[in-house]
């Protein structure tokens, strides 16, 4: 996992919600979760020193798009 290899290379991994951040968000929560883990796995493989941020925010939905059905719980 990114969290081993992050400890293994001394790299802080840091997670960050904006106060304003829903508790649960509609989606595929499967996939969203797959996206997450691999975009931070890769900044930890390309990251030499320092840390990996991630910055959680949500931006209001198109309102163009149609909606879906499923929740996202996030912690």
């Amino acid at each position: 996992t990114y969290t081993a290899r992050a400890r293994e290379k001394g790299i802080k991994v840091e997670w960050r919600m904006a106060s304003d951040m829903p508790r649960q968000i509609t989606g595929d929560p499967l996939r969203l979760r797959q996206i997450i883990s691999n975009l931070v796995s890769n900044a930890v493989k390309f990251t030499a020193a320092g840390g990996v941020t991630v910055d959680l925010r949500c931006y209001p939905r198109d309102p163009h798009e149609a909606p879906t059905d499923k929740p996202l719980e996030l912690m």
